[in-house]
């Protein structure tokens, strides 16, 4: 696990449950994600509370042990801490507000510069992304096998002029060799969204790392989707279809992909994406991002900001088809929220999509200044942290 704080730096934990039946899965226990307890039985549309644990045997615990700190946005290693006891502390280190991670694909490893007779392989490599007060994304390294960060200087994703409030990543099913180590997205206090090549990041990590004196390399946005809100984007969701979207030039391939986003306008967002190969006769390698379709619910929280996203996975689209995707949401108003996206294809130009959302259900939240939700589907459960942590059971 990776985390930030109002700190200068990101945390790497190791999580593992001990006890009860079937050592912690879904239906056993009452931790949720983050060590949540359960509470009372409060019903609503969809949505329970998380009960205690039963009579009949103990829950299973949740353990944490803290491996490593690297700081965001300054030199790692002995320069980072140098950096840090300066009095100029607040212009060299700034915060970490958000993390997210992906472990490098082997194939992606396995790749050298020209010329060279042999390629070092790093097995377990794993790049985490942080979100920082000074707008740019850092991307550090870190070792899953030794449990330390690199100390090579991050690699610095670009684009964003004020404060990167959120990341995240999307691993694309089915191996689909343009989206090679998936896609990663970041929103900003300017309300829009920026997005990323995995590919482009793991190359840019590993050969700062190999390197005995690496330089700062940067990493520029495969597209930039603009003003999706008025205001900051404080979360962000994405999931991408099982299938291809549709058939497109020869030689290439498209997926869909759906990100959802919510601001501090209050406004939950969704927006389908298309991302193709290039084509045999275009230059350059790099995927093609395009808006396909979008949907916007201004006061999705009763007009206060939202701070927590999740968004299930869709299925593929075919022509003169529809499909659906559940989401969750969280924000300041205390109600945890689903809502239904559907994506709907038109039976006489299936490339003509639309995107809608629709209100399934709502459940108070007790924990104060909710600001992040966590859901793992394969236990049926959502947790929200903020002052505390309340998990739910999810049906």
């Amino acid at each position: 696990m990776f985390a930030s704080g109002v700190r200068a730096y990101v945390t790497a934990w190791r999580a593992w449950w001990s006890g009860g039946e079937g050592g912690g899965g879904r239906g056993s226990g009452s931790a949720g994600a983050g060590g949540g307890g359960g509470g009372g039985g409060e019903e609503s549309a969809g949505a329970e509370e998380r009960k205690g644990g039963g009579e009949e045997a103990p829950p299973p615990r949740l353990h944490t042990a803290w491996l490593a700190a690297s700081s965001a946005g300054v030199r790692s290693g002995k320069e980072a801490r140098r950096a840090n006891s300066r009095s100029s502390r607040a212009e060299a280190a700034p915060r970490a507000l958000h993390a997210a991670a992906f472990e490098i694909s082997a194939a992606e490893e396995e790749q050298g510069e020209e010329g060279e007779g042999t390629t070092k392989r790093k097995e377990g490599v794993v790049a985490v992304l942080v979100a920082t007060s000074l707008g740019a994304v850092e991307a550090v390294a870190f070792d899953s096998r030794s449990g330390g960060f690199s100390d090579s200087d991050p690699v610095r994703l670009e684009f964003h002029e004020g404060p990167a409030l959120c990341v995240s990543h999307l691993r694309a099913p089915g191996g689909d060799p343009f989206l090679k180590n998936g896609l990663a997205f970041s929103g900003s206090t300017d309300g829009g969204v920026a997005v990323w090549s995995g590919a482009e990041i793991a190359r840019a990590l590993l050969s700062d790392s190999s390197s005995p004196a690496p330089a700062s390399s940067t990493v520029s946005p495969l597209a930039v989707l603009p003003a999706l809100h008025q205001s900051g984007v404080n979360c962000l969701a994405v999931a991408t279809a099982a299938a291809a979207a549709s058939s497109s030039k020869r030689g290439s391939s498209s997926r869909s992909v759906l990100l959802v986003t919510g601001g501090d306008d209050g406004a939950l967002r969704a927006t389908l994406l298309c991302v193709s190969s290039p084509s045999p006769s275009a230059d350059g390698s790099r995927p093609v991002v395009s808006v396909a379709a979008s949907a916007t619910l201004e006061g999705a929280h009763s007009a206060c900001a939202l701070r927590g996203a999740w968004v299930g996975e869709i299925e593929g689209l075919q022509g003169g088809g529809k499909t659906e995707a559940e989401v969750v949401t969280v924000g300041l108003d205390q109600r945890l929220r689903g809502w239904s996206v559907s994506i709907e294809s038109d039976e006489r130009e299936p490339s003509s999509l639309s995107v809608s959302l629709v209100a399934l259900w709502s459940v108070p939240v007790q924990v104060p200044a909710p600001e992040s939700l966590a859901v793992l589907p394969e236990w049926g459960l959502v947790s929200v942290s903020g002052r505390g942590t309340q998990a739910f059971s999810w049906k």
